[in-house]
């Protein structure tokens, strides 16, 4: 938990998710051996769907919550290719470190090299996409900072809101095209 505990961002991921209700479908990617998906469950949150690239982490991901939190969902799926997931099924994606890992290969910050756009591009299409189309929220963990990520998140259905994780501060970033008030991406810092 390199980058924030649950604990850390419980007071902020749980003013958007109890509104939402305990039935809240929530999709976690690149999960890896991150205890944030079982927090969730713990948490009251049982629609909780992890994805990682890795096999190996998804299988020992399943064995180690099989039996304590038996309608968690694994599978092993690359963020930037989401086909296998239902358009508009979600309710809340929820990405912790993931799009960083995706930018660690980028060159300069201010001008990362086309490939790694093209993924984070992809990866963004793709939540989208599975997000409800009305309330879908996109909530970010990150260590990048926010005028970085804010190109990948700004488009048609995007609002970027940048909070400290423990509810501090806001870093005042308010932009988007988002045709729907509640159609939100939501950063942490």
């Amino acid at each position: 938990e390199w980058l924030a505990s649950f604990d850390d961002a419980k007071a902020y991921l749980m003013s958007i998710l109890v509104p939402l209700g305990q039935k809240v479908q929530i999709l976690v990617l690149g999960c890896g051996n991150s205890a944030l998906s079982a927090d969730l469950y713990d948490a009251g949150f049982h629609c909780v769907t992890s994805i990682d690239y890795s096999q190996v982490v998804i299988n020992a991901m399943h064995e180690k919550h099989a039996i304590l939190r038996p309608k968690m969902r694994w599978a092993v799926m690359d963020m930037t290719n989401l086909a296998e997931l239902e358009t508009g099924f979600f309710d809340v994606v929820i990405d912790k470190g993931s799009m960083d890992a995706l930018m660690v290969d980028e060159g300069d910050v201010w001008n990362p090299i086309e490939s790694v756009q093209a993924k984070v591009h992809a990866m963004c299409r793709d939540v989208s996409r599975v997000l409800n189309p009305i309330t879908g929220v996109f909530m970010q963990i990150s260590f990048m900072q926010p005028h970085f990520r804010r190109a990948y998140l700004l488009g048609s259905r995007w609002l970027s809101l940048g909070r400290d994780p423990a509810g501090g501060r806001d870093s005042g970033i308010v932009d988007g095209n988002s045709p729907h008030p509640d159609s939100s991406s939501s950063s942490l810092l």
